[in-house]
């Protein structure tokens, strides 16, 4: 079955290209595309896509400001962030703030689908031609253990104890 795909960026030219390298893949459907991240969350609620890759910079409401509201209504789906910016501040704030991967605009479209095949699985992705991994991980920064990494992110996750 295809990954459903939620794509969303101020820039025609970026979905299609997205588009494009996504429909080489057998394995993603976009269902939805928008220019607004404040029709973001809807179309979340319309489409119930399994992914959603969405620019950090777009006007009104922003990719960060739109993941604050996808993650509001549902915790499960994979957000990716997309960006011109590679400052190691910006990629590790998106996924602190509950992004499951962050994708260089730079990114090769044919690594696109490997990308977001390894966030779907569960991989935290950062990457692209000439993005630099982060120096320390944001739980290395605070000092958090493997298993306590693991019950955060449960958390977030929506995810009781018990679970």
């Amino acid at each position: 079955m295809a990954l459903k795909v939620l794509l969303a960026d101020d820039h025609r030219l970026v979905l299609e290209a997205i588009e494009n390298a996504l429909s080489k893949a057998d394995d993603f459907k976009v269902v939805a595309t928008t220019n607004s991240g404040a029709d973001v969350a809807d179309l979340v609620a319309r489409h119930q896509p399994d992914i959603v890759v969405m620019d950090m910079r777009m006007p009104g409401v922003d990719g960060l400001q739109a993941l604050d509201r996808i993650r509001a209504r549902d915790k499960s789906i994979k957000v990716v962030m997309l960006s011109a910016s590679d400052k190691p501040e910006e990629i590790q704030g998106a996924l602190a703030r509950g992004a499951d991967g962050y994708i260089l605009k730079t990114v090769n479209p044919v690594d696109l689908p490997s990308a977001l095949r390894q966030v779907y699985e569960g991989t935290v992705f950062h990457g692209g031609v000439g993005a630099p991994a982060p120096t320390q991980s944001p739980a290395e920064a605070a000092g958090l253990t493997e298993r306590e990494v693991t019950l955060v992110r449960a958390l977030a996750r929506g995810l009781s104890n018990k679970q």
